[in-house]
């Protein structure tokens, strides 16, 4: 993660929601750590970045499945292919329709609806103009064809 910009966690196994953590820095803080990894109040939890370590207050006392949520911007991993862009099984000349579906979650994750829809909306025409414009392909060892796409929502 390149940036840490809030932690949710869950401190009780029976917890249905998360509770916010709040930041601080060790500078912020009166007192030894292990005063706040037993005593601090469940209900003000708080973590602490040092490093490359993420510390939470107070202490977790029970290990829960999914107890802990970032939020923060993640760092990008290298996309490989085994071999060049012509392997990739979407027709070259449709690749740019790839991050142009990928808008309408982008959109959606931003709570932007309007913008969501229109770009659900693009991606759709696209996508129709790509299926009529495919249909008939030959395969061959060095094609591949493109699988019917109009059940796809």
């Amino acid at each position: 993660m390149v940036k840490i910009d809030g932690i949710s966690i869950k401190l009780k196994a029976t917890d249905t929601e998360y509770t916010k953590c709040r930041a601080t820095t060790l500078s912020n803080l009166d007192k030894d750590l292990q005063w706040y990894s037993l005593n601090q109040p469940t209900t003000d939890p708080f973590y602490v970045v040092s490093d490359n370590s993420v510390f939470i207050y107070p202490s977790p006392t029970e290990v829960i499945a999914e107890g802990i949520l970032f939020y923060g911007i993640g760092d990008p991993i290298e996309l490989l292919t085994g071999g060049t862009e012509a392997s990739v099984k979407i027709p070259l000349e449709y690749h740019y329709m790839i991050p142009l579906g990928m808008e309408q979650f982008i959109f959606g994750a931003r709570r932007l609806d309007n913008e969501k829809a229109q770009a659900k909306n693009n991606y759709e025409v696209e996508k129709q103009k790509m299926v009529s414009g495919i249909t008939d392909r030959i395969e061959t060892p060095q094609t591949s064809t493109m699988p019917d796409l109009t059940h796809l929502k």
